[in-house]
């Protein structure tokens, strides 16, 4: 029998996954609650329970991430920034974030004043998180420090794929990007799959990354382990199923400790897609795995990933 909070944070999840999809569209409490078949009285108190946060305070803050990300990963004018992260203005928008940020949009764009603005906003003082804009915009410092790939080398491996819809089953991590809970994730992942009878080595197996670290606080990131479903039956009681859409995507074949990796996503969202004029989608980045260089050390496991990033 499905267990009443796993039952529950399908439903959330389900909710979250919407809200996230159609932010320039500012979803209401009521289609929400209808999109994951829930009852609207009893809706709102269930999300706070599951997320931490209530639904109005989720909502704004994911349009506050969405703004960033796309100020940092694109072109686009603010006035079309604005409405894509689900503001009426620019104004609005503008006011919104250098309430929650401490500093203006334009500041962030342009790389100016990045004074100690860190515990000024509501991200500060609502959930704790001091806001370090220069961690944006350098990450070859790191990686140059870290002897992991050059920018140059990210840029080189960056490869534009077609791919089909995949079905998949995800597993998600109960404390997001912390590493140990990680790998414990894949570990229940890997004992359900192996008690299916299932090769490991020939199951596609990938995670979908749905916040970035920088910006989003600790408690708040969202992580799910997966496999591609093929002709292996799910537990729909544990698992979670999805389909990657298909369409075009940004590939990078990456290999270095999770420290690395965070770098190397910044410097490719940073500075690659702002370079090739290529848009991201408001889909999780996807890690497909490779391969595993094992470590006592959590933290000194080498990794060999390909990234896939959803193109629009």
């Amino acid at each position: 029998m499905q267990d009443t909070h796993d039952f529950y944070r399908s439903k959330i999840q389900k909710a979250q996954e919407y809200i996230c999809q159609n932010l320039s569209q500012n979803p209401s409490l009521r289609q929400v609650a209808q999109h994951c078949a829930f009852i609207e009285y009893h809706f709102h108190r269930v999300f706070l329970a599951v997320v931490g946060e209530t639904l109005g305070d989720y909502t704004s803050r994911k349009k506050m991430e969405k703004g960033i990300c796309l100020l940092l990963s694109s072109r686009k004018s603010l006035i079309d920034i604005s409405f894509d992260s689900g503001f009426s203005s620019q104004a609005n928008f503008s006011k919104a974030f250098k309430n929650y940020f401490g500093m203006s949009p334009n500041a962030v764009r342009k790389r100016q004043d990045l004074g100690d603005n860190s515990k000024i906003g509501k991200l500060f003082s609502r959930y704790g998180k001091e806001f370090l804009p220069q961690s944006l915009y350098d990450p070859t410092i790191l990686l140059d420090e870290q002897k992991g790939l050059t920018q140059k080398e990210i840029h080189m491996k960056a490869e534009i794929k077609t791919f089909p819809k995949r079905e998949y089953a995800a597993l998600q991590s109960k404390k997001g990007y912390d590493l140990p809970t990680v790998y414990a994730t894949w570990e229940e992942v890997h004992t359900y799959l192996k008690g299916q009878g299932q090769d490991l080595e020939a199951t596609e197996r990938f995670s979908l990354a749905y916040d970035k670290p920088n910006v989003t606080p600790e408690d708040k990131c969202r992580y799910e382990a997966c496999y591609v479903r093929g002709a292996t039956p799910s537990d729909t009681e544990r698992f979670r199923l999805g389909d990657l859409p298909e369409g075009k995507y940004a590939c990078f074949r990456l290999k270095g400790t999770s420290k690395q990796l965070v770098s190397y996503y910044q410097d490719i969202y940073s500075n690659w897609f702002v370079k090739t004029n290529n848009e991201p989608d408001d889909y999780p980045m996807i890690e497909y795995h490779i391969g595993l260089e094992d470590h006592e050390d959590i933290d000194k496991r080498i990794v060999e990933i390909e990234l896939q990033v959803k193109l629009k």
